[in-house]
């Protein structure tokens, strides 16, 4: 398709039904070791002990394999067989690890 040669309105339904499938993408494509290289890149002692340590404190996933089991930041993937997270988990990590008392809190939590 020539999107050059839509007129005003199928170029508007156009963009409309690419913004509609763009929504609909799978958010969950971060393996844990991608989540910490990207969080990493701002806070430089980040790493699989702090991942862990992070997604137990805020309760963001079951620590049991649940295969039903989602939300904004992470998906059960049957395929992966294991937990994958989205962009949204590592803007949120950054965002409070930042702050003093949540990373004092995080590190006193067991």
């Amino acid at each position: 398709m020539n999107i050059n040669k839509l007129n005003i309105e199928e170029r508007r339904n156009y963009e409309q039904g690419i913004t509609f499938i763009k929504e609909l993408e799978n958010p969950y494509k971060l393996k844990p070791t991608k989540v910490i290289e990207l969080v990493r890149k701002k806070i430089i002692f980040f790493n699989r002990y702090w991942h862990t340590k992070c997604w137990q404190y805020f309760k963001t996933r079951p620590s049991n394999i649940d295969i039903y089991f989602k939300n904004s930041y992470v998906a059960y993937s049957e395929g992966f067989d294991g937990y994958l997270y989205s962009k949204k988990w590592v803007d949120f990590l950054i965002s409070e690890l930042k702050k003093p008392d949540v990373l004092a809190a995080v590190k006193k939590h067991s």
